[in-house]
């Protein structure tokens, strides 16, 4: 059997609780009292009752000074258990701040569990970081509607690691700007504009698909590409890193000879390559539907009629110059190098491979757009 008062288990045919010191049965007839009655119902007797005058089973005491926080919680048993249980697992493991005893207060037994001051293991808070917006609009600002580039030190290892750091905190931005998905041609404009865009970036985009989706035109961060992302903020404005790549290092003698080289090169009609074939339009009448203004604009509008409409593969710049004089127009004197011009600065194409220039989905909608 029970105490009705306190619940506390008790042997069968007891009168009295030893718990709450309280009478549960009926002296003169044996019959069970009602909680909190004064009298036997069935015989009318007085019913012997604890008479300590406050007995309180369940007490909850806070306190909060300039000395700390305090907390005194008197329970049942029954009670005690429970809160322990909910309480203890936000208990910092490193101080001694639960105490638990069991104590005959005023007559009634109770569990008395004291909380003593919590204070931080360390007081000195770490300093919070600094915005990652606010440290984005430090590498990007805005012109005439135009993102530029303004914090150039990327920190960045190689040219495609500068590209790829580029290509995240460009993508974060966007993101912090609340532009989650931005166009493909968006994102390859910027990269092009920063004479990034060439093949071996193109490798790290599909290498890096875990850090950036790129679907349906449209280009998106990653969660994994969000922390990289972060992660390379941080290296930006740390001085402790220096730059082992910024645009601008290539050597200028080099590009110099290397532009003597191309210049000298001597480039040879393709004789198998047939422009005017019968079931399909002709280079010229292609042609005619557009207005080139310059090498760039032929290159765009060559390789596309090569790959998409006589799909072909391999092209190379003997490719282009048997366009140049199918059409009987004048063609750039270093077709090489007007052809790599086009794609760094355009990334209208992709000529990464010489032996295998390619249309990019930003001259396809150059092209096909007009």
């Amino acid at each position: 059997m029970n105490c009705p008062i306190c619940n506390q288990e008790l042997p069968e045919g007891a009168k009295f609780c030893h718990k709450c010191r309280n009478q549960i049965i009926c002296q003169e007839c044996g019959k069970a009292l009602l909680k909190d009655a004064s009298i036997c119902v069935f015989c009318g007797s007085e019913i012997h009752t604890n008479n300590h005058s406050e007995s309180i089973f369940n007490k909850v005491e806070f306190s909060e000074d300039a000395n700390g926080r305090r907390f005194k919680a008197v329970f049942t048993d029954t009670t005690a258990c429970n809160i322990v249980d909910v309480i203890s697992p936000f208990i910092p493991t490193n101080k001694k701040v639960l105490i638990s005893e069991h104590t005959e207060e005023n007559g009634n037994n109770t569990d008395i569990i004291a909380i003593d001051t919590l204070h931080a293991e360390n007081p000195e808070r770490e300093q919070p970081k600094q915005n990652t917006s606010s440290l984005l609009e430090k590498i990007f600002q805005i012109r005439d509607e135009q993102i530029l580039l303004h914090e150039k030190r990327l920190k960045a290892q190689s040219k495609v690691d500068y590209a790829g750091r580029l290509t995240l905190l460009f993508l974060l931005y966007k993101y912090n700007s609340g532009e989650k998905y931005i166009d493909r041609d968006i994102l390859n404009s910027f990269i092009s504009a920063q004479h990034l865009y060439d093949g071996n970036y193109r490798k790290w985009l599909s290498r890096n698909k875990a850090m950036v989706d790129i679907s349906n035109g449209k280009c998106s961060l990653c969660q994994a590409g969000i922390e990289k992302a972060e992660e390379y903020l941080s290296e930006v404005f740390d001085d402790n890193l220096t730059c082992k790549w910024t645009p601008g290092k290539s050597s200028s003698i080099s590009n110099s000879n290397t532009n003597k080289a191309n210049s000298k090169r001597v480039y040879n009609i393709v004789k198998d390559l047939n422009l005017s074939p019968k079931d399909k339009v002709s280079l010229k009448n292609f042609i005619a539907k557009y207005n080139p203004s310059n090498g760039m604009d032929y290159n765009v509008y060559f390789i596309y009629y090569m790959q998409k409409i006589l799909l072909l593969e391999n092209i190379t710049p003997d490719h282009i110059y048997s366009c140049y004089k199918d059409l009987g127009v004048k063609f750039p004197t270093n077709i090489y190098q007007n052809i790599a011009d086009t794609s760094k600065r355009k990334a209208w194409i992709d000529s990464s491979d010489m032996n295998n220039i390619t249309i990019t989905t930003v001259g396809e909608n150059k092209v096909e757009q007009y």
